[in-house]
């Protein structure tokens, strides 16, 4: 009942908030590029026996919504198609030695305000905060490891990304991740006209371990940049 009554409310605040102006929603194509990688240490301690290796390319597209609730602040949502991922290097004293290029792929919905700073009638430069949430919906992970304590299995594969419970060693371990990721999101831009250039950087506060495996394998950090295109319904 708490959680309905605060979604109505919040509702009803946009709707008025809309209401009380006379610009339109605006619906925006974007496409762009990502870096990501994986909140890890670069060193192995006793605890932490997966460490970060680098970033990897991604990309990002999908279509966003401005709902203006004041003369230069708005919300943004939407829905994206979001790659993630990152290199890590997994290791133990007998049993593994395993080196990861993790690509998975997010359907992700953001929830942002923006504030824009017009400068002139066409040009403006604009700053936003908020939060998302994702669910896995594929990718690929490259592995190439060693498995075994006395007489070590070298194995080498690309695999499909399985969301949801961990599906054991010799599978590469980044084979398996949990379903849903959430956290926050920063961004910045320009527009001109209806032409957009944005840069935004996501937190993600979840690791990406899934369900049946305890070691931390990361939270996900990604900086995109991208382009967009604003049509006024």
């Amino acid at each position: 009942m708490k959680g309905s009554f605060l979604f109505t409310t919040a509702l009803l605040f946009v709707c008025t908030a809309h209401a009380q102006y006379s610009k339109r929603i605006g619906l925006t194509i974007v496409g762009g590029a990502n870096t990501a990688h994986y909140s890890l240490n670069k060193e192995t301690s006793y605890n932490n026996r997966i460490t970060n290796q680098g970033n990897v390319q991604q990309f990002q597209a999908g279509i966003l919504v401005g709902i203006p609730l004041s003369k230069q602040g708005l919300l943004q949502t939407g829905l994206l198609v979001n790659g993630k991922g990152g290199k890590a290097q997994a290791s133990s004293y007998y049993s593994l030695w395993e080196q990861s290029t993790s690509k998975p792929i997010y359907l992700e919905m953001p929830i942002s305000y923006v504030y824009k700073f017009n400068i002139g009638q066409s040009f403006s430069l604009y700053a936003g905060a908020g939060i998302y949430g994702a669910i896995g919906v594929g990718g690929k992970n490259s592995y190439e490891g060693y498995y075994g304590e006395f007489y070590p299995l070298h194995i080498a594969e690309t695999t499909k990304i399985h969301y949801g419970h961990h599906e054991g060693s010799g599978n590469g371990i980044y084979s398996s991740l949990q379903r849903f990721d959430y956290g926050f999101n920063f961004l910045g831009g320009a527009s001109f006209k209806h032409i957009q250039l944005y840069c935004k950087y996501g937190l993600g506060m979840t690791d990406v371990h899934p369900k049946g495996y305890d070691a931390d394998m990361g939270r996900n950090r990604v900086l995109s940049y991208g382009v967009g295109y604003t049509f006024t319904l």
